[in-house]
């Protein structure tokens, strides 16, 4: 942090170096972290025109197979870099996501998926490509 005493500074250097913080903020000079042609990460901007099922991303998480995980307020996707699958809940299916209102993802051993929805907590099997459902037990049981 950089620190001005004002109990040292004339009239003249106070102004001084208002113009030249003033200037340097204005001059639209821009500052990179790292040269962009030496980037080896590329970003892109995913929409639901490229399959997202809604733009209200909740949680994001990639797995060790290099997919990558979406939760939004309508299902579970999973984007391979190309295209996206969306999991989506279904009532007279038991092996779909418990809700579509997904609020965590969390990657686990075994590249199983820990999902938080508002329906309860899933945990996503890659294998089976199927979910279970956790059960909280009550303390009175």
């Amino acid at each position: 942090m950089f620190y001005i005493n004002l109990n040292n500074l004339s009239l003249k250097s106070l102004i001084t170096a208002c113009f030249i913080f003033l200037f340097l903020c204005y001059t639209g000079f821009d500052v990179y972290g790292q040269e962009y042609a030496h980037s080896k990460y590329i970003f892109k901007y995913l929409t639901m025109e490229d399959g997202l099922s809604n733009y209200k991303v909740n949680a994001i998480c990639s797995d060790s197979s290099g997919f990558m995980w979406f939760g939004t307020n309508e299902g579970l996707n999973r984007f391979d870099g190309i295209k996206f699958r969306v999991f989506k809940h279904n009532r007279n299916d038991s092996s779909t996501i418990s809700d579509n209102l997904v609020r965590k993802i969390i990657k686990t051993e075994g590249n199983r998926l820990i999902i938080a929805t508002d329906g309860g907590v899933d945990i996503y099997d890659p294998k089976l490509e199927s979910f279970s459902h956790l059960k909280c037990k009550d303390e009175n049981e």
